[in-house]
């Protein structure tokens, strides 16, 4: 995309990713993170630590619930998602988190997780750095 990989990551997560991987996302994060650096010029490296990958992830995260919990799940219930969940074929349409109450509910435990930082300014106040 356009923004910050933190925004593809947390897209790839909430619609696409088996659940194996959400399980263990930080690890799913650090191969990521490895495969970028090393395709990114080695001068750059040093400007990209995990830490800010990180970083970055826990804000696209929070920025993505609440694009979700102001828009997208205003008028959703649980049983719409369950509905979506079984239905035969599966609606590659519907992110998995619109299929999937343990997904969504994934998202929110992270939402939750993640908060305190960015409400006390330790993730910073913005995604991209101005120097």
């Amino acid at each position: 995309g356009w923004n910050v990989p933190g925004h593809d990551l947390v897209y790839f997560f909430s619609t696409a990713a088996a659940d194996e991987c959400c399980e263990k996302h930080e690890e799913c994060l650090q191969w990521y993170h490895e495969a970028f650096l090393r395709y990114l010029d080695p001068e750059l490296r040093r400007f990209w630590p995990f830490a800010e990958q990180m970083r970055l992830f826990r804000l696209s995260l929070l920025d993505y619930m609440r694009w979700g919990w102001s828009y997208r799940l205003v008028t959703e219930c649980p049983d719409a998602i369950t509905r979506r969940g079984s239905a035969v074929p599966v609606d590659v349409n519907q992110g998995e988190y619109r299929r999937s109450l343990k997904r969504l509910g994934w998202l929110v435990d992270l939402a939750e997780q993640f908060l305190p930082r960015a409400e006390s300014g330790e993730d910073g106040v913005l995604m991209v750095p101005c120097n």
